[in-house]
């Protein structure tokens, strides 16, 4: 008796056409610890998450909602930073916004990978702008 072709792309995943390993999709893998890092900062900025020693996070969403209540200009983002805390990229990025509320939502697929030390980083330039961050992802 064979084994299902289901139980195969299981235990196979998928096979990338370079030689690299299989590559995370779809459902969490076996060993991997999922993770849903949240912030929210208003005239602040914050690390949301730091990838662990020995890890690889991989980011599947994220949800960004806010608010600047005033008229005034200011700048709010979701970056990505490197073991030394300089800024990789971004993933929301709103400059001199004003008098206005935000939602934002982004899928990665295949999921973005982010290494050991790296951080997803959060800010909002004034008391009066509001950015909450809610991400989903995990780790092996």
């Amino acid at each position: 008796m064979g084994t299902k072709e289901s139980n195969k792309v299981r235990m196979i995943g998928i096979l990338p056409s370079q030689g690299a390993g299989p590559i995370p999709v779809g459902k969490i893998p076996d060993d991997g610890i999922q993770k849903i890092p949240y912030s929210s900062e208003k005239n602040s900025s914050g690390v949301v998450y730091t990838v662990p020693a020995l890890t690889t996070f991989y980011l599947s969403s994220l949800a960004i909602t806010g608010a600047n209540t005033s008229g005034a200009a200011r700048d709010v983002y979701v970056a990505w930073r490197n073991a030394a805390d300089t800024i990789q990229g971004y993933f929301f990025f709103l400059d001199d916004v004003k008098d206005c509320v935000w939602c934002h939502n982004q899928t990665f697929i295949p999921p973005f990978e982010l290494p050991e030390g790296y951080d997803i980083f959060v800010l909002s330039s004034g008391a009066d702008a509001r950015i909450t961050l809610l991400a989903h992802g995990y780790e092996i």
